[in-house]
């Protein structure tokens, strides 16, 4: 699995906790320390010219709780670029698709929507937004495969901030590695 893992820490030593001796508060730090948190990679794939909104919803999923892994926040050479993208795809187990007008001329994004609709990693989560207005970008440009799915207009919200909510909402979702619905919370 490409999650992420990271350990938590949850400190015992709570002074009005008299009633454990100091063996128990130890015997549960350890248990608390190799308690481990599962965090979903998620891949966005997009045009470079996207790049303002790509940041933003870059932000908005961490808020979510979920690790963002774009290439505009990597210093690449154009040698590392495809050694870098192959490893993130591999290890991310959410795609968000930015849908514009450039991003569907966009052989990268080809290359990389074929790559996610191919592997079990994505099963449920490769999220097509669409980022331009309808007029811009009508639905019959979209590629028929993505219509399939549930797309996320982002023309649809009053503000980029609810938009970027439901993506992340898609995404959570779909994360069968979760122990409840409510493990997640998107504020």
């Amino acid at each position: 699995m490409g999650f992420v893992a990271k350990k938590l820490k949850t400190l015992y030593d709570n002074p009005l906790d008299t009633h454990k001796s100091t063996s128990e508060k130890n015997s549960e730090q350890n248990l608390a320390d190799e308690r481990i948190v599962w965090i979903m990679k998620v891949f966005i794939s997009h045009a470079y010219k996207d790049e303002p909104f790509v940041k933003k919803v870059a932000v908005g999923l961490e808020k979510a709780g979920l690790d963002v892994w774009d290439a505009t926040r990597e210093i690449l050479s154009e040698d590392t670029l495809t050694e870098k993208v192959e490893q993130a795809l591999k290890e991310s187990e959410a795609m968000v698709v930015l849908l514009t007008a450039d991003a569907l001329r966009s052989s990268w994004v080809r290359r990389e929507i074929e790559y996610a609709l191919g592997e079990q990693n994505y099963r449920k989560r490769l999220i097509p937004v669409l980022v331009d207005d309808s007029e811009e970008l009508p639905k019959e440009d979209i590629p028929w495969i993505l219509r399939l799915l549930h797309i996320i207009d982002m023309g649809e919200y009053d503000e980029e901030e609810e938009g970027i909510k439901q993506i992340a909402q898609a995404i959570l979702e779909n994360d069968i590695t979760r122990s409840s619905p409510t493990s997640a919370s998107i504020s």
